[in-house]
């Protein structure tokens, strides 16, 4: 059990972590109107970027490589929201 493991404050970190990943899956299904397998934000590598310009560069490519059928103003809601809640890890 994780209560065990961790801390109240590293629990509280890791509950947030999960909390944003989770948001991360639920937005990624609505941009591709559909539960997708083909796309993997992984958190840790877009916060190993230096700037925010990076970070959405990064994630951009993802959505394009994957075709995403979002339109750019779905994405760049999507893209503003997640820079928000990355900026709170």
């Amino acid at each position: 059990m994780l209560t065990m493991k961790y801390g109240k404050h590293q629990m509280m970190l890791i509950k947030k972590r999960m909390n944003v990943e989770s948001w991360i899956d639920g937005q990624l299904n609505e941009l591709y109107k559909t539960a997708t397998d083909d796309i993997d934000i992984d958190v840790d590598a877009v916060l190993d970027l230096n700037t925010e310009s990076e970070r959405r560069l990064y994630v951009m490519e993802l959505l394009r490589k994957t075709h995403c059928p979002a339109t750019e103003l779905q994405i760049h809601d999507f893209l503003n929201q997640l820079m928000q809640k990355l900026d709170m890890l």
